[in-house]
Order: C-alpha cells, then structure tokens, then sequence
C-alpha cells in the first residue's frame, strides 16, 4: 500500500515535488502566519492585572482592620484571600490547593484574554454568577471587566466553601462593598442569594444562615430570596434579562461551582474550563444558568479546574508569594488558523489526487473511444 501510494508508476515527479512544497509551505504558514494579541490587548491585560492587585491589597487591608489573623501555613502568600477551614458561613467542602492558586493577579489577564476570545468588546453587556467560595476569582473578573470598559450584570452567592470567603465579617459581599467604596469597582451586584445547597443555604445551621443575611443587609445589595432550584434559576435569568434591557449579553461567566449556575456538581465537570461555545456531548442532568446561555449562542467562561486552567496560561500552581502583575505576558496556548490549515490540505490533496483523478478520466475516454472505433470496425465489416 505504501509503495502503490508514494511511488505510483504513473506518478509525475514534478508532481512529488511540488506536493512536497506545498506540504513545507503549509506547515510554515500555519506555523508563522498565527493570531497575534494585539496592542490594546496587552495593555487591557497589564491593566486588569495591576488593578487586580491593588482589590486584593485592599481586601487584606480590610482583614487585618478587622483583626483576623492570616494562618500561614493556609495561606503561605499571605494574602488575606484564604478563608478558614470552617465557620458557620461555610457551605460545603473546598479544596485548598485551588483557593491558594486562585490568589494571583494574573488571573485578571486571563479573564480578559478568555472575554476577547468569546468576542467580548468595550460596552458590551456581560452577565456573571459569582461565588463566595472564590473571592480571588471574583476580584479578577471584577477587574478585567472594568478594565474592558464592560456593562456586567452580577448576581453572587453569598456563602462560600472552605477556604473561600467564609468570614463571617468578611464575606464576598462585604469585599465588594469595601473595592466600590474604595473606587476600584464601578459596578455593585445586581442581587445576592444566599448560596450553598439549592441556593437556599440547605446545607446550613440556623445560626449560619442568619450570619449570611446580616452579611447580606450590611452589603447594601438587594437578597434574592429563592424557593428551590427551579425558582433560583428563574429569578437569576430574569434579572440578566432585565438588567440588559433591549441589549444582548455577550458572555456569561461562571466563577466556582455554584449549584443554579452549573446545574449540579456532574454538571460542572462536563462544561469545558474557560471559554465553551457549546453544550457538552453528554447529556446534562438539569437545566442550569449556564446551559440556557449556551442554548442561546453566548458564550460561557466556566471558571473551575482553576489548577488546569492556571497550567494552561502558564500560571504558578500554589504561590508561596502573591505573584507580580504580568499581564502582558499572559497568553492562551497559541492557537493555529484553521483556514490556513484547511486551505493547505486541500491543496495537497488536490496535488496529491489530481493527477490520479485526470489519469482515471483521460483512460476511461481513451477506452470509450477504442470501443467505438471497434463497433466501427465490426460494423463496416
């Protein structure tokens, strides 16, 4: 087969030759002629970057005014972002090595290198669901939405997981609160639930639930109550729909593993880390926030895996210091032009087969025309 494919006895060297060029002429274009970021691009990233870091620095500052002490061994960057193990604000387990990645400005450039890969622009409208469970997350989205000058529409959940914002004093809502008085954010959230189980804080004491809500009221947002899942997903995508008015969301981003947003905890595993442009093959077990905006055509950041996501901008895993702003740097693995690549199969293909294809036809008219000649000949005998 390999002999009969390369070394066709009616193959045309000048044939071999130039399929052999194009093959070395496609790989080069593919390989040079590539999507470049462009300049306001790396500047957006630089800039998401350093503002990231200066809510996390205020973050911190807020903490240590509250005289919460940072465990260093928890938290070995010291970052003030990792919560606690447990308190009566927590609503489910957490994984710690993703709460300590989490904690790096850098994140804010690869909000907005995944927001310009869904074809997000200055002024357009992009709703979020963010969580209490990933403070750092929530800051770096905050910040490469104000960067990029977007209209987003936040609704937040406000327990969080272990190591996450589950300080009773100093929950999500409270950070927020303090980055908009401080001027670092523009825009507040729209509405907070009380998170956890069902977005009902099933999972959670008497006594917890009552801390969310004092966490809630001195917020100064507006609490979405819930009554089931069903009716948390009503509420939040009716508030995207009214808070966007006659605009269209161009993105949804989802930050942690908030059970409306992803459906179930099956669900969240099923959605792609960072930008998804489709359902997943699979069938997904509950209608969820993310799902609806995929069946819409709008992009979704899925915002989980932040371990895999971090290895995939080349990101440090686990920082024992708060890493520098390096926004500029930050790429997404560069990605080849799929009509470049396209474009150069097919014309090896057509190198390729073109001449086998002319040969077929150009015998099978000669034989046409032999057997005509020969009825010819029969016939006039």
């Amino acid at each position: 087969m390999q002999k009969s494919y390369w070394t066709h006895p009616k193959s045309s060297r000048t044939v071999v030759i130039l399929t052999f060029l194009l093959a070395i002429g496609g790989v080069a274009a593919a390989e040079f002629l590539r999507n470049e970021p462009t300049a306001t691009l790396q500047t957006q990233k630089t800039a998401a970057a350093n503002l990231a870091l200066e809510m996390m620095e205020t973050v911190k500052a807020e903490r240590e005014r509250l005289g919460v002490p940072i465990d260093p061994k928890v938290d070995p960057a010291e970052s003030g972002i990792i919560g606690l193990p447990s308190s009566i604000v927590t609503s489910n387990n957490g994984h710690l090595p993703a709460k300590q990645t989490s904690v790096n400005p850098n994140f804010a450039a690869v909000l907005v290198e995944m927001l310009s890969q869904a074809g997000v622009k200055s002024g357009d409208v992009v709703a979020v669901g963010l969580s209490g469970s990933f403070p750092a997350m929530n800051i770096s989205t905050c910040a490469a939405l104000e960067t990029m000058k977007c209209k987003p529409i936040l609704v937040a959940s406000a327990a969080g997981s272990q190591w996450g914002a589950n300080l009773p004093d100093l929950m999500w809502v409270n950070m927020e609160k303090r980055l908009h008085d401080e001027g670092l954010m523009s825009f507040r959230s729209k509405a907070v639930s009380l998170g956890g189980l069902d977005d009902q804080a099933a999972d959670m004491t008497e006594e917890g639930v009552a801390a969310v809500r004092e966490a809630i009221d001195r917020s100064g947002v507006p609490f979405l109550e819930t009554h089931g899942y069903t009716d948390s997903l009503k509420k939040r995508l009716r508030l995207y729909q009214k808070h966007a008015g006659e605009e269209p969301i161009m993105a949804y981003i989802n930050i942690g593993g908030g059970t409306v947003s992803v459906g179930t905890s099956a669900s969240k595993n099923l959605f792609r880390a960072g930008v998804n442009t489709h359902l997943p093959s699979e069938m997904l077990p509950k209608d969820s926030v993310m799902s609806f905006f995929l069946n819409h055509d709008t992009p979704v950041i899925h915002l989980s895996h932040i371990e895999t996501l971090a290895t995939r901008y080349g990101l440090p895993l686990q920082p024992q210091v708060t890493p520098d702003p390096a926004g500029e740097v930050i790429e997404a693995p560069r990605s080849y032009n799929v009509w470049i690549a396209a474009g150069s199969l097919l014309l090896i293909f057509t190198a390729m087969y073109g001449q086998v294809v002319f040969q077929w036809s150009r015998n099978r008219t000669a034989s046409k025309f032999a057997r005509a000649n020969t009825e010819e000949v029969h016939q006039a005998a």
